[in-house]
């Protein structure tokens, strides 16, 4: 049957199915045994190894040998070289591993005939014990001379822990093991590793120099807000360390940079004086004048006071901020560049020091023959000239004013009414052309100028303190024998109550006097005019000589002798005339800063400066101008005679207030993290600034009995000589300022493995000069940079050059001027002379628009370094753009004002250039020849700005900005077409033809581009070169400055200031005179009467244009110094001796003319200084 059939079919499948399930399980059985036989014998081998002291790499070895399996480990985490003894005799594997790796804190495991080995994980028990093992550690880093070294690495052995010293050289780490292993290192010096077991906290760790890198050390650039490595920094900064800023001597703090800053010059025509030229970073930012300087700041806050309130002694650094990305962090005042002032502050755990320094200055008098004057016997034979043409007859009659006439025209005049004859006339004169009045300025006013500089400063610190006193005096005596005297003290303590808390405060106190002395040649007048070149100071018998102030002949009757004498004696006078300038400048400041952990710190700040300025006059009753005053507004009739100004004293008084206030809350977040690196900031600051004037006169006054006089300033009184009515001078005047402005900032910056770093900041300026929209009123600025460490990557194998870097940025900064508001402002004058009511004036209009300046800055740099650092440096390529410049722009004129412009954001301009830098060590045996070069190029362009005309007047009469894409500062000039050989005039071109018609050709007959356009008014390359050597204990010091590439107009005769004022020029010796002098002169002919048109073609023509191109040696300093060893307990004793404005050495052209000055005012004398300088 089918069904049994299919039965028996099943039953067998069935069957067969069981028999294979049972195979199955045989099989792994078999296998599974098997399996554990081979394991079991595994760890059933047996090891015999007996060694004493054996090292681990010897037992593993041995092992691997007798075992036949494979051992593998990490020799960078286990230290194989331990040693151990190693008993074991036919002892399993197992055990001996666990033996000799247990006490290592290893683990194992065996995989396929190989035996792995690695640090065994920790356990929970472990990890407890481990956190209450641990310690937090606390140290100092300094140098072999107990220098704080700032950002040097400190790294924990084996971990990924590690952190940098601060700018106070201390460093902080938490939960380290107490028996780890420091180890710290820093640029310039020998890497070192400590062990914690039984340290003492804090540490202190001296590192030291490293052999042939000891010119190599890690700078840290400050910029007001936070310190910054090097090797971290994106942006353009300069660094001054203390012993380049002290090669110099000096009572300015800032006159010392301009030979040793990299971009940076000083300015003494374009925007500046001889005595006070404009500081210029990179150029030129804005073409406002009196907002061109750079922001200056001490010790983090920016100074409002006066800059020579500092003594330059107290200052321990100098950074400049070049670039936006460095400076930007300082918003809207940044925009011209920021100089950062870090005065000299104690540390912890300092030992105690004390420097002083001492030095006398002595400058030689002024050349008083620079300036080209006239001679005096060309001078006597041109004022016989125009008596003769008539030129005196309306002064000789002038019975309004009473003008002085020169004693030769007096001569001359009694000479034609025959006074005096003939012989006695020439008599006369030629006594007269042998005298020249330089002589008797330098024989009785001028004198050699002496300065004693004197500087002492102590400070130390302990654990928890820390505390740094200085004091400087300073005693000058001016060439005209005024003088100047300074009185600083500081003091600044920091002290930490607690572990993480530390409380700053500082005192800062300023007294100085500036007394006036004799008047100087270029200041002593006749009446309005210059004195005659022959006039004397002294008479023939050595008695002090008058210098006329109206006509002789008039004052020596007027009054019948009911007037004081009129007469003005210049050698007489400064006695009766004192003047002085008081400023007391007071400066606290207050900090406290909480350290969270190792990576966030909270700092508040908090500084407040007041600085008084009192500017005191007394001119007494016998000085020139008390009796001027007094005769004029004197009225005698008969025998009465009425004082409308009592015949007493004269003070004027002028108080100047300047108060600010400033408040800074910041969060600093640093942390360094196995390749990583993180460095940021966050702040808000708000700054008010108080600027308050007032001004007042006192009649009558009497210095002994101190009282005064009452006068009548409401009633016009008849002056005694014209016979007008005239208001007695009332100096009456009050003025207060109050700007205030609240920022916030932020900062940050991140490098990865010490090759790349990247930063950036922004900040957020207001304030309330700006605005009433809140675009206006705020100004948000940002910058960015990139920095990448080419030698730290793997492909760089350039053993020669081991450093090499490469930075980018881009940041926005800003311009600030308090004079400018958006709302009108009117000042009040004091009284109308005509009316006798209050005269007041609008000061600024209505203007909402008005915002900010803005300077955009993109910088590329390339930093270097060669092997040993025999040559490092940097070179850096910027390019500026600023925009929203305040310029003139036109306005509606039916809106009411007198002006048709009005100040606007209008203007905009663009610079580029490149600053270099290279330092070399030439020599490094017992003869050290060090060198510095700093060479920088410079141009700038005007890329908008509004003319209302073109007109070729407007540019020739100084450097001035010139149309789009031209310089900011630019020389223009009239094109000349040479002497008139008939006649001597000058020529010139109206539409390209020859011509003499001026007035034309100084009006509307010349425009633009008609002139002569000769280059930039500053230098296109300019720089610094020093060089040091050096052998044993002696030092000299050499620097000169050079300056190409730009152009300047000198002075040159003015025919119509000769004739009307006595300005007289040397030049006139070389005029046209006859036929045939064109071939041998280019100074006109002089012509009666005199063309004022003629006069101002010729002094802006282009013959009187010169290249500036010069090298100057700007001082050199020779030092002996003594270490302590020698001459205890002194530490170290330096002599020096310093010269300074030591001349050109090099210019082009014959002209005796120093191009940095302009040739109208004299330059400053050569400076000799000798001093010492001790530290104990």
């Amino acid at each position: 049957m089918n069904l049994n059939a299919f039965n028996r079919d099943a039953l067998f499948k069935k069957q067969l199915l069981k028999k294979m399930i049972l195979i199955m399980r045989m099989i792994v059985i078999i296998m599974t045994t098997c399996l554990i036989q081979v394991s079991a014998a595994s760890f059933a081998q047996r090891i015999n190894l007996v060694q004493k002291n054996a090292s681990l790499a010897t037992v593993l070895d041995e092992i691997s040998k007798q075992s036949g399996y494979q051992v593998l480990y990490s020799s960078e985490k286990i230290d194989v070289s331990k040693r151990m003894d190693a008993n074991f005799r036919n002892t399993d594997l197992k055990e001996v591993l666990e033996t000799c790796l247990s006490k290592q804190g290893f683990s194992y495991a065996i995989e396929d005939n190989v035996i792995m080995i690695k640090k065994r994980a920790p356990s929970f028990l472990d990890n407890l014990v481990a956190r209450f093992s641990a310690i937090d550690i606390r140290g100092k880093i300094i140098g072999e001379n107990d220098q704080v070294l700032a950002g040097a690495t400190v790294k924990v052995k084996g971990s990924n822990k590690i952190t940098k010293s601060n700018e106070n050289g201390e460093f902080y780490l938490a939960n380290v093991d107490e028996d780890a292993v420091l180890e710290i290192s820093y640029v310039g010096y020998k890497a070192l590793e400590i062990s914690l077991r039984g340290a003492v906290m804090p540490l202190e760790i001296r590192l030291s120099v490293a052999t042939g890198e000891l010119e190599e050390v890690n700078v840290i650039y400050n910029t007001g807000y936070q310190n910054i490595d090097k090797t971290r920094a994106t942006g353009s900064f300069v660094q001054i360390e203390n012993k380049l800023y002290n090669e110099q001597v000096g009572i300015n703090v800032l006159d010392r940079l301009e030979s040793i800053v990299n971009g940076l010059q000083v300015d003494r025509k374009v925007s500046g004086t001889a005595a006070n030229g404009k500081f210029l970073i990179r150029g030129i930012s804005t073409m406002t004048p009196s907002i061109m300087s750079p922001l200056i700041v001490v010790d983090d806050f920016p100074y409002e006071g006066n800059i020579n309130n500092i003594d330059p002694n107290t200052v321990e650094s100098v950074t400049v901020l070049k670039d936006a990305a460095a400076a930007s962090i300082w918003g809207t005042r940044a925009g011209n560049g920021v100089i950062v002032i870090t005065t000299k502050k104690g540390k912890f755990n300092q030992t105690f020091t004390t420097d002083f320094s001492a030095n006398t200055t002595i400058t030689d008098k002024p050349d008083l023959f620079y300036v080209k004057n006239i001679s005096s016997s060309t001078f006597v034979d041109f004022e016989r000239d125009l008596f003769s043409k008539g030129f005196y007859t309306g002064k000789e009659n002038d019975a309004i004013g009473r003008v002085p006439l020169s004693p030769v025209v007096e001569l001359l005049i009694s000479n034609r009414n025959k006074s005096i004859t003939n012989e006695q006339l020439e008599l006369s004169l030629n006594n007269l052309r042998q005298n020249d009045v330089r002589n008797d300025f330098n024989k009785y006013v001028y004198r050699n100028a002496f300065n004693r500089q004197y500087g002492l400063n102590f400070r130390g610190g302990s654990n928890a303190l820390a505390y740094v006193f200085s004091a400087g005096y300073n005693d000058n005596k001016t060439e005209l024998s005024g003088g100047y005297t300074r009185l600083n003290i500081s003091t600044q303590t920091t002290f930490k109550p607690l572990r993480d808390i530390s409380i700053t405060g500082g005192v800062t106190y300023t007294d100085s006097k500036d007394l006036t002395g004799k008047t100087g040649y270029q200041s002593t007048k006749m009446g309005v005019n210059n004195l005659p070149p022959y006039s004397r100071l002294v008479d023939e018998n050595g008695n002090p000589a008058f210098i006329s102030q109206y006509r002789q002949t008039y004052i020596d009757t007027a009054g019948k002798g009911k007037l004081a004498n009129w007469k003005y004696f210049p050698l007489e006078d400064y006695k009766h005339n004192v003047g002085s300038v008081k400023v007391r400048d007071m400066l606290f400041n207050l900090g406290t800063q909480y350290q969270l952990n190792s990576n966030l710190k909270f700092d508040v700040k908090y500084q407040y400066q007041k600085q008084q300025s009192v500017n005191r006059i007394l001119q007494d009753k016998d000085s020139y101008y008390t009796r001027d005053l007094v005769n004029r507004f004197t009225r005698i009739s008969g025998s009465t005679v009425t004082y409308a100004i009592p015949n007493q004293g004269i003070l004027d008084l002028t108080n100047t207030d300047t108060e600010s206030q400033s408040l800074r809350g910041q969060v600093n977040f640093d942390q360094d993290w196995d390749v990583h690196t993180i460095h940021a900031i966050m702040g808000m600051e708000t700054r008010q600034i108080i600027n308050s004037f007032s001004g007042q006169r006192a009649y009558g006054y009497d210095e002994e009995l101190l009282r005064t006089a009452s006068v009548d300033y409401i009633t016009r009184h008849r002056q005694y000589i014209s016979g007008l009515t005239d208001l007695i001078p009332d100096r009456t005047n009050f003025g207060k300022t109050n700007n205030r402005f609240l920022s916030f900032y932020a900062n940050a910056g991140y490098t990865y493995r010490s090759r790349y770093t990247v930063s950036g900041s922004i900040r957020r300026d207001g304030s309330n000069l700006f605005g009433v929209t809140t675009n206006d009123k705020w100004k948000p600025l940002w910058s960015a940079g990139l920095g990448w460490n080419l030698s730290e990557e793997d492909f760089y194998k350039l053993h020669w050059l081991p450093y090499l870097k490469l930075r980018a940025t881009l940041g926005y900064s800003g311009n600030i001027d308090p004079n400018r508001t958006t709302a009108t402002t009117i000042e009040y004058l004091g009284t109308n002379p005509a009316t006798s009511t209050p005269l007041a004036q609008f000061r600024t209009y209505y203007n909402p628009g008005l915002r900010w300046e803005e300077v955009r800055m993109l910088n590329f740099a390339l930093d270097f370094r060669t092997k040993n650092n025999i040559v490092n440096g940097s070179v850096e390529y910027y390019n500026k753009k600023s925009t929203d410049l305040f310029g003139q722009a036109p306005i509606d004129p039916t809106v009411g004002i007198s002006s048709n412009t009005v100040v606007k954001n209008v203007a905009e301009i663009a610079g580029s250039g490149l600053d270099i830098q290279i330092n070399t060590i030439n020599l490094n045996r017992n003869v050290k020849w060090l060198s510095q070069i700093n060479l920088n190029f410079y141009k700038d362009k005007v890329q908008d700005y509004y003319l209302p005309t073109l007109q070729g007047l407007r540019f020739v009469g100084g450097n001035a900005a010139g149309p789009k894409g031209y310089p900011v500062n630019g020389v223009y000039s009239y094109r000349w077409a040479g002497l008139d050989p008939n006649t001597g005039d000058p020529q010139g071109y109206i539409n390209g033809v020859v011509s003499k018609d001026y007035t034309n050709i100084t009006n509307n007959g010349t425009q633009f581009l008609d002139l002569l356009f000769s280059g930039s008014a500053l230098p296109k390359v300019y720089g610094t070169l020093g060089n040091t050597l050096s052998y044993k204990s002696f030092s000299i010091t050499a620097r000169l400055s050079y300056k190409f590439g730009h152009y300047f107009k000198r002075s040159s005769i003015y025919y119509t200031s000769l004739f009307n004022n006595y300005i007289g020029h040397g030049d006139y010796e070389h005029r046209w005179i006859k036929t045939g002098d064109e071939n041998m002169t280019t100074v006109p002919s002089m012509v009666y009467p005199a063309n004022s048109n003629r006069d101002l073609f010729y002094n802006n023509s282009e013959v009187l244009v010169s290249r500036g191109d010069h090298i100057r040696l700007n001082y050199v300093t020779l030092s002996y110094s003594i270490e302590g060893a020698k001459l205890k307990p002194f530490k170290t004793v330096q002599f020096f001796i310093n010269a300074s404005n030591l001349g050109i050495l090099w210019k082009t052209g014959s002209l005796d003319i120093d191009p940095d000055y302009a040739d109208t005012s004299i330059p400053p004398s050569k400076n000799i200084s000798f001093g010492l300088k001790t530290s104990l």
